[in-house]
């Protein structure tokens, strides 16, 4: 590697790390309310929650058929 003037390594690894950590950035992710979805039940240890519009039935299918698109079993 070529620089215009020579840095030795301890202020190189400081500068990229510096520069690294700048670029991160925390991931803030809002949780949905709840109270405006409707849980579908899909066993008893599964439940998954959709619009108040949409289909239940057609919900579990597609859950289904994306946890094991070999059967699908409704119950």
């Amino acid at each position: 590697m070529y620089y215009l003037y020579p840095l030795i390594f301890s202020e190189f690894h400081s500068y990229r790390y510096d520069r690294i950590m700048s670029e991160k950035k925390q991931a803030n992710f809002d949780s949905p309310n709840v109270g405006k979805l409707q849980a579908v039940e899909i066993d008893h240890k599964t439940t998954i929650y959709i619009a108040l519009d949409a289909d239940p039935v057609e919900a579990k299918k597609r859950y289904l058929y994306r946890t094991n698109p070999k059967t699908i079993t409704l119950s």
